[in-house]
């Protein structure tokens, strides 16, 4: 299990040797999730994305700017090879990789989901309204 030295700063990767790193991105690059990794790994999810945001960061040291890049290359790497293979079955059967694509990169390939709208009340009912409303909804059941 990795873990962090007592007096390392918060997110530093203690015991993240190339050959873990290797391997997250090996998985990351044939299809596993982020939290699939991480559970084969034995990483916390928690600890992954403080790394990443590390990372990302003007200030990320060699070795947090390192893990970084390699996992962005990884997916990057695996978003490519679904989406050719989307492209080469277009006339296929390419449901199963549009659902993949779909689920994995939701940011970039779903469909965005419909804004919940109140539906715009012109006037308010009066009493006799509502009575005569609910007579009628008595009668239809």
């Amino acid at each position: 299990m990795l873990k962090l030295q007592k007096d390392a700063p918060l997110g530093r990767i203690t015991g993240w040797t190339s050959a873990k790193r290797r391997a997250l991105c090996d998985l990351l690059r044939n299809g596993c999730t982020i939290t699939g990794a991480c559970g084969e790994l034995r990483l916390s999810r928690g600890h992954f994305y403080d790394w990443m945001r590390a990372g990302e960061a003007d200030d990320a040291s060699p070795e947090e700017r390192e893990f970084y890049l390699e996992v962005t290359q990884a997916l990057g790497e695996l978003e490519n090879t679904v989406a050719s293979t989307f492209k080469a079955h277009t006339f296929d059967d390419w449901r199963a990789c549009e659902a993949f694509l779909k689920r994995r990169f939701r940011e970039d390939w779903a469909e965005p989901k419909a804004k919940h709208t109140e539906p715009q009340v012109e006037e308010e009912l009066t009493r006799e309204q509502w009575v005569s409303l609910h007579e009628l909804i008595g009668k239809r059941l």
